[in-house]
């Protein structure tokens, strides 16, 4: 998915936005659920779509709370690098989503 963004030439703090907002609503998700909150509920207080809050709340469930806070924090380094200087903004993507997968 991320070499045909790049292909295309997609706005590198859009896919990193994605991103973020991916991770960050799997680990409200995932404190919603153990909360007891459905995915009804959690749409209708965060604004979301049905569809989108079910699936976050199932992706939630195979994923532990350590790696998501982990996620984002290494998106939030990789977020800074992107809007201070950078030749290649993709590069610190990719580098990104190496992270993330080895952990």
């Amino acid at each position: 998915i991320f070499l045909n963004l790049k292909t295309k030439k997609a706005d590198p703090l859009l896919i990193m936005g994605t991103l973020i907002k991916s991770f960050y609503d799997m680990l409200i998700a995932k404190e919603a659920r153990k909360e007891g909150v459905t995915s009804s509920q959690m749409a209708k207080d965060m604004a979301m779509n049905p569809w989108v809050a079910e699936k976050r709340m199932k992706s939630s469930q195979s994923v532990k709370k350590e790696y998501l806070e982990m996620a984002l924090s290494l998106c939030s380094e990789c977020d800074q690098r992107l809007k201070s200087f950078s030749s290649d903004q993709y590069a610190h993507i990719e580098l990104l989503l190496e992270k993330l997968l080895v952990k």
